[in-house]
């Protein structure tokens, strides 16, 4: 990215470190360290002073993600400070007008919210992050380059890349091939994973809305109201008893064990969690007995870097 005078370049390599700052003459090069490094980042953000960088970065492999903060000063090559840690998504950040505080973006599923963070005079975080926009849908499907977040230099709008995901539930029958598709779902919530009761009386489904998965339970008599049976961070598949009164649930619930999940169809609350890895593919045997798929697990050495 370039300085706000033009006179600077600053770069940062895939692993996240070192930061460098080129110019046109030999003292304006500075080669700033970042602590931690990272598996992927996004663009270095120049304050409008040009003193300060804020660098995103994350780890593929663990759900972290920070923020550091840089001085450009030639000649004082101090590491970057680290000024956030947070469990869910950041992405893009901008600079306050007065340099003093950062935005950035969190992402929380469905929709992200705007964040501000105040920095001190050294260039630590005074004080925990403040809600400013909650419910923005920004675009995070273009990749790590595709996350936009800037302020005008009022410091009174923010621009953004806007995106609209849906995933609706549609049914169409066989009886009538000319007849028309009907909605079984609407809105901008995520549906997936449809299952019909064995009576065919009912249909269960995951409704993904913000940071939380909801297994819902619909009747398909007219005029039936949506039941939510669980809620969950990750659903990846889930199935009918074949009585019709339970469902099995693979996924991770929303204090992050992972497993197989038993829930009563009339909405009385989960019979159970079983802690097992496993990666979808679900199916009651009989009654009583649940196949699940498990991913294979490699053992092996990782040689240490010389």
């Amino acid at each position: 990215s370039v300085s706000p005078d033009g006179g600077r370049i600053a770069t940062l390599p895939p692993e996240g470190t070192p930061l460098r700052i080129t110019g046109p003459r030999e003292g304006d090069s500075l080669v700033v360290p970042v602590p931690g490094g990272a598996s992927y980042h996004f663009s270095p953000t120049w304050s409008p002073a040009g003193d300060r960088i804020a660098i995103v970065l994350g780890d593929a492999g663990v759900p972290v993600y920070r923020i550091v903060v840089a001085g450009t000063q030639p000649g004082r090559a101090e590491p970057a400070r680290e000024v956030l840690v947070s469990r869910d998504p950041l992405q893009g950040a901008a600079w306050s007008p007065d340099g003093r505080s950062l935005y950035y973006l969190l992402d929380e599923g469905q929709t992200s919210s705007i964040m501000r963070l105040d920095l001190t005079a050294q260039g630590d975080a005074a004080g925990e992050p403040v809600l400013v926009v909650p419910g923005v849908q920004a675009e995070a499907e273009l990749g790590y380059g595709g996350y936009h977040l800037s302020l005008t230099a009022d410091g009174r709008w923010f621009s953004y890349t806007h995106a609209v995901r849906r995933l609706n539930l549609w049914r169409k029958s066989l009886a009538d091939p000319s007849g028309l598709v009907e909605a079984v779902t609407s809105g901008t919530a995520l549906h997936s994973v449809l299952r019909v009761a064995p009576d065919g009386r009912a249909i269960a489904f995951a409704r993904a809305e913000g940071n939380r998965v909801s297994i819902v339970r619909r009747g398909l008599a007219d005029g039936a109201l949506d039941q939510t049976l669980g809620t969950m961070r990750v659903i990846l598949d889930l199935d009918w008893s074949p009585d019709g009164g339970r469902l099995a649930v693979a996924g991770t619930d929303m204090e992050g064990r992972v497993g197989v999940t038993i829930l009563h169809a009339d909405g009385t609350g989960p019979e159970g969690l079983y802690r097992v890895s496993s990666s979808g593919g679900l199916a009651w045997l009989d009654g009583e007995r649940v196949l699940f798929s498990e991913a294979n697990r490699r053992r092996g050495r990782r040689r240490a870097p010389r």
